[in-house]
């Protein structure tokens, strides 16, 4: 059995030529994957393979029937459910970054050959990793073109660590990427240039502000606040939830927020909030797949070194707290 400290690791790679990509996976296919176990973190794991679209989720595996400590017994056969949370949001995102990305190729990958890569990588990861009966993992599918084939990378892990849902200190930045952020890289679509075209702003964050968990971008008028390396960000004023609504990545996290505002009647706009209020912030969090509604404590702006503290998280907390029940529990 796995001991609770350790990342255990898998990733697949699959190739197929483009003739056969709108199609599920056959049976021999299935056999023919490559797994390795030399990539420990879903960004070293990018960073390893060219340039294409990618998504990262959360993904669930349960045992249903048989023996649930790992170490099977004789004539015992587990079964197992897997998940993953928004698995068609992924999807689409995933065909939809894709397509921009690689437009010469557009519309030659289907849903179906993805949706049963992911199946198949969490079946692989359950079967070489067996650590308790119910499981999270963190899910990331990398999609790009070489030639004319199709290839599918997939990493997975289980972390070490728990979800975080409070960090002391972001940094909040008017600095620019050379693509001027995700605009130039064809924003919405994730692309896994960023993992590279970022570095410039996580050294700024470890020069400047080591403490700080996350950096959050401005748009180029330095005053609207769009989001962070990894994360979408949300600002409450007055009981009223400000989030950008252009200009930025938009997460299954993210996503999972504006459905839950609707469910609970908080009031939403999808505006960036602006630098200029914010002394009128009252609650700031983050969302991310390992940081679902986070709540931030302080915000510091590195250009002028002012500073905002947050001791307030009533909305924040509203809306955690249904995310966990609703979504996480069961993921």
């Amino acid at each position: 059995m796995m001991n609770k400290a350790e990342k255990a690791v898998t990733t697949a790679e699959f190739t197929v030529p483009f003739t056969d990509a709108l199609l599920p996976f056959s049976a021999e296919t299935v056999n023919a994957r490559r797994l390795d176990f030399d990539k420990p973190s879903p960004a070293l794991f990018l960073k390893s393979l060219p340039d294409g679209a990618y998504t990262c989720a959360r993904a669930h595996c349960q045992i249903t029937e048989g023996n649930c400590t790992g170490l099977a017994k004789e004539n015992e056969q587990e079964k197992a459910e897997q998940s993953v949370l928004l698995k068609d949001f992924h999807i689409q995102r995933l065909l939809e970054s894709f397509n921009r990305l690689f437009p010469s190729k557009r519309n030659l990958v289907g849903p179906s050959i993805l949706s049963s890569f992911i199946d198949h990588l969490l079946l692989k990861h359950w079967g070489l990793h067996k650590a308790s009966c119910k499981q999270t993992f963190f899910l990331t599918v990398l999609v790009y073109a070489a030639g004319n084939s199709l290839t599918l990378s997939g990493h997975l892990m289980t972390p070490s660590i728990a979800d975080t849902y409070c960090v002391p200190l972001v940094l909040i930045t008017k600095l620019q990427t050379s693509n001027q952020n995700r605009i130039g890289l064809g924003a919405p679509a994730k692309s896994s240039v960023w993992i590279q075209e970022r570095t410039p702003l996580e050294g700024l964050k470890n020069t400047c502000s080591p403490s700080a968990s996350e950096i959050i971008m401005t748009d180029s008028d330095g005053i609207s606040l769009l989001e962070g390396l990894i994360t979408n960000v949300f600002v409450v004023i007055n009981g009223v939830v400000y989030t950008a609504g252009s200009n930025v990545l938009e997460g299954h996290m993210r996503y999972l927020v504006l459905q839950i505002c609707k469910r609970l009647n908080v009031p939403l706009l999808l505006t960036s909030p602006k630098l200029t209020s914010i002394d009128d912030w009252d609650e700031m969090f983050l969302t991310s797949t390992t940081k679902p509604v986070c709540q931030v404590r302080q915000a510091v702006i590195h250009e002028c070194g002012k500073r905002k503290t947050f001791s307030d998280f009533t909305v924040g907390s509203k809306i955690q707290q249904f995310l966990k029940d609703t979504y996480l529990d069961v993921h």
